[in-house]
């Protein structure tokens, strides 16, 4: 648990005062929610909290009266362990890659967690997305299986061959805590108009260092075109 420290003040006023001349339960809840709000904020997140919060515990040490001043102090009590466990586990399979000279790009949400991120529990990842060589693909393989990896499915069209699906990945679980790692070498989607060109995203590519390991991430331009191709194309911007 982080240290406790006074997120909010108020006063108590006439208005949240009930029939027993306290105040209204109501307004308990109000000033720990806006102690709540004032942690996300420093965190990063946003201020409609569109973000994940699991629980909220609250205290209330006495009742209060009108005139009364009031001071929440808030803390987090647990973060993101999923997220803590998958960058974990993230880092090993880079750095396995890397001893293997095979060099994989960090795509969509396991990127943006550490660079845009205040805090890596704020970006809910259920799986990590990374694009490889197709032609390092078999090598790739062979190396995620060594470190303890499961292969699990295909998407898409098989290396090597050609069809109008283009959102080709394969589907390993890492291990450990058992997450989700797609290895894919096309980043292109069939209901999508636009195209990317493998080769071009690679030299456009840049290093990186993600969950302490030797990565690469897209360009910025690349990035935010991919980004809105997956959210419009794959998800319908739900």
């Amino acid at each position: 648990m982080t240290h406790l420290s006074i997120t909010h003040r108020s006063t108590v006023t006439e208005d949240q005062i009930d029939h027993l001349g306290h105040m209204n339960v109501r307004f308990y809840g109000v000033n720990a929610r806006l102690g709540t709000e004032a942690v996300l904020a420093r965190l990063g997140a946003p201020s409609d909290l569109a973000f994940p919060l699991v629980d909220v515990y609250t205290r209330h040490h006495r009742e209060q009266l009108r005139g009364a001043r009031l001071a929440v102090q808030s803390g987090v009590l647990d973060a993101g362990p999923d997220a803590v466990r998958l960058y974990h586990e993230l880092g090993r399979v880079l750095r396995a890659l890397r001893e293997e000279s095979l060099l994989a790009i960090v795509l969509k949400g396991a990127y943006l967690a550490q660079a845009v991120y205040p805090a890596i529990e704020l970006r809910p990842m259920a799986d990590v997305d990374l694009l490889v060589r197709e032609r390092d693909l078999a090598r790739v393989e062979a190396c995620l299986l060594a470190g303890g990896c499961t292969r699990e499915a295909s998407s898409g069209r098989e290396a090597g061959a050609h069809s109008a699906d283009l959102n080709s990945h394969h589907s390993f679980r890492m291990p450990g805590q058992g997450l989700y790692l797609e290895i894919h070498w096309d980043i292109r989607l069939l209901q999508s108009p636009f195209i990317f060109e493998d080769d071009e995203l690679w030299e456009r590519s840049r290093p990186v260092t993600i969950a302490d390991a030797p990565a690469a991430a897209l360009s910025p331009e690349d990035m935010l075109l991919h980004l809105c191709v997956h959210a419009a194309f794959r998800h319908t911007f739900e």
